[in-house]
């Protein structure tokens, strides 16, 4: 495994900032890993309940009803 600690810093140090994080990058580079992995992994471990975690593939074909407009914007309001 490639250590990402730089890339796992800068979200650590964003993740109260309301602003949007993204993350681009190569095909095939560790964008999904360093999310589902890494930085889940950080958050759980700082106390965040994995119930709390929300991830959603868009690129997988079960939820491409979630790139209609508004669908995944009313899913994610609290």
């Amino acid at each position: 495994m490639i250590k990402r600690d730089f890339y796992l810093n800068q979200l650590i140090s964003k993740r109260h900032s309301s602003k949007i994080k993204k993350i681009t990058g190569l095909r095939r580079s560790g964008k999904s890993y360093l999310l589902s992995r890494i930085y889940k992994e950080y958050l759980i471990k700082d106390g965040v309940k994995e119930n709390q975690i929300i991830i959603i593939e868009l690129d997988d074909e079960k939820n491409d009803e979630l790139l209609e407009k508004g669908i995944l914007e009313s899913i994610l309001k609290i």
